[in-house]
């Protein structure tokens, strides 16, 4: 299945299932840990203010917690409050009396940030800035229905005058000897004073801090310039996110108040402004995704360009052209079967050369062949009728007691019925020197005493075999060109030995020799010897035979001529000698 797809394919398939997929989970995992780490950080941090903010509360409250606990203890503020009073002198009197004998008149006199009422339903007081009736008008007041309606012994509450400004009140009942009267302790404090003291520090921090009870809001930092809070219940905060809320209870008692904190920037603001954090996310897709794409863009057109160039270079191969890839090609594992490629062609086009060169080779020693024999077909003239001619003549030579032209007639006899039936091309080289010492005979016969030879072979030659009339023919043309011209007696060796596989052939005369110039002309032909030299002249009989005897040893054959005028011709040839040419 997956074999069906394309490299390119296969490569961007692990790209994305091996690289993409798993930077982008890992991405994420990382950003979620960090998004966790700086939300944890930031809740720290919040927790820690709120601690602080409940220390500060707690220092500014404590004072007003003090002065409450002090008065709801006193039997003389108790006295005087529940007291019937007959005149104005009277209350005077007791009120006097009540400053003397009670810590209220240092308050009074010394804490410019407190305002302290005691508020009772006693109608024989008289109304002074600390001695109030309490009245229905002031029933109706929001501080005072606060406190009935929060059933606390000790209540916080926030309230505005006829300017806007808010009012932050300690109401606490007074019911610790007697429940007879309504007596109510009222403390009014300074609410920029406070909030300063309390929360102004931690605007900073870029969070909103609400100190409420209940739902009404008493402190806030979101509005530090003014005392005028824009908001004035907790459900006006939303939708801001809550990222800590804390219960502050008052000194023990059941006054409690909720220290809310919340952000003006979301989490991922926050994220998104870190320069550090910023760094590491770039830093990880450049690493994560830019650098593994890079990697398998490099890697897949590596390997997808080589592989279309052997393609196209495969198909040239499929259509019988044989190039080579000339780039660059590695040295990976491509770059390996590229190379065997290259090597492959190479090697299949000297293949095709070499069976080209052999096929053509044989087919011209065949045509030789041919030739050799329709020539000698052509010089017969009613083979049958010669040979019984001949035999006729040596038959009445012998009668007349004529032996030696009898044997000169069957000598002559042998040779041309070899001459013209051909048979075959390869013959052992004991057949070869029987034509030849045929031929020297008729020669001898001719000539006389001018001519003498001598043969000398070593009997392990004699199996050996050698083209057909090879060494007949160099002793064919010692006979004819050595005795031209020549008036002294001509001398023909011919020596054959076999020494470390090699066969050794030595034609040798002393006849009339040939000129440089000629000999220089042998030369050339023979290095340039080819059958269309062959077959387009005539007397071309060694250059015939040289051919025949390369192609036979698989061109490893040996030759060499030497010759002087008038100090005759050597011939020398060395053949290796293969299981092929041996005739068991």
């Amino acid at each position: 299945m997956i074999n069906n797809y394309s490299i390119k394919t296969k490569l961007f398939s692990i790209f994305f299932f091996a690289v993409l997929i798993p930077m982008l989970t890992s991405n994420l995992i990382i950003y979620n840990n960090i998004s966790n780490n700086i939300i944890k950080e930031q809740k720290d941090e919040m927790k820690a203010i709120i601690q602080r903010v409940v220390l500060n509360l707690d220092r500014v409250m404590q004072d007003s917690i003090s002065v409450s606990n002090q008065l709801y203890r006193s039997k003389v503020v108790d006295d005087f409050i529940s007291m019937k009073y007959e005149d104005p002198i009277e209350f005077y009197e007791g009120y006097m009396y009540m400053l003397d004998n009670n810590f209220l008149r240092y308050y009074y006199n010394s804490q410019n940030e407190y305002s302290i009422t005691i508020y009772t339903d006693n109608e024989t007081i008289s109304n002074s800035s600390d001695m109030v009736k309490l009245t229905s008008k002031i029933k109706r007041n929001k501080w005072y229905k606060d406190f009935i309606n929060s059933n606390k012994k000790v209540n916080i509450s926030s309230s505005y005058n006829e300017d806007g400004d808010i009012g932050i009140s300690l109401v606490k009942k007074l019911d610790y000897f007697s429940y007879d009267n309504e007596k109510i302790l009222k403390i009014d404090m300074n609410y920029n004073s406070i909030l300063k003291e309390i929360i102004s520090e931690y605007n900073n921090f870029g969070v909103d801090i609400y100190i409420c009870n209940d739902k009404h809001i008493l402190f806030s930092n979101n509005e530090l310039n003014s005392n005028k809070l824009k908001v004035s219940t907790i459900d006006e905060i939303i939708p801001k996110d809550i990222l800590l809320e804390q219960e502050y209870e008052i000194n023990g008692y059941n006054g409690i108040c909720n220290i809310i904190v919340t952000a003006e920037k979301d989490i991922y603001n926050k994220i998104f402004n870190n320069n550090k954090i910023k760094l590491i996310i770039i830093c990880l897709l450049i690493l994560n995704l830019l650098i593994p794409t890079i990697v398998i863009l490099m890697v897949s057109y590596s390997i997808t360009n080589r592989l279309s160039l052997l393609t196209l270079h495969l198909k040239k191969v499929k259509n019988g052209e044989f190039d080579t890839i000339d780039n660059n090609v590695g040295k990976d594992e491509i770059g390996s079967v590229m190379d065997n490629f290259n090597l492959m062609v190479v090697k299949i086009e000297d293949l095709i050369d070499v069976i080209l060169k052999k096929d053509i080779e044989q087919k011209e020693l065949e045509l030789a062949k041919n030739r050799a024999e329709l020539k000698a077909l052509q010089s017969q003239i009613n083979p049958h009728f010669m040979f019984n001619t001949l035999e006729s003549i040596r038959m009445r030579s012998l009668i007349k007691g004529e032996e030696e032209t009898a044997f000169i007639i069957e000598n002559l006899a042998k040779l041309l019925r070899q001459t013209i039936n051909w048979g075959e091309d390869n013959i052992k080289i004991s057949d070869e020197i029987g034509f030849v010492n045929n031929y020297l005979a008729i020669q001898k016969y001719r000539f006389g005493d001018r001519l003498d030879f001598n043969v000398n072979i070593l009997p392990i030659c004699n199996n050996i075999r050698i083209p057909k009339l090879s060494i007949l023919t160099f002793v064919e043309n010692s006979c004819i060109h050595g005795m031209e011209g020549v008036a002294y007696n001509v001398q023909i060796g011919i020596d054959i030995i076999i020494e470390d596989d090699y066969l050794y052939i030595c034609i040798a005369d002393n006849g009339k020799g040939i000129s440089v110039e000629k000999l220089n002309e042998i030369q050339h032909k023979i290095n340039n010897c080819s059958f269309e030299l062959i077959n387009g002249g005539r007397g071309l009989g060694l250059l015939n035979v040289y051919m025949r005897l390369q192609r036979y040893s698989n061109n490893t054959m040996k030759f060499n001529i030497e010759s002087n005028e008038s100090y005759g011709t050597t011939i020398k040839i060395q053949l290796p000698v293969s299981e092929d040419m041996r005739c068991l």
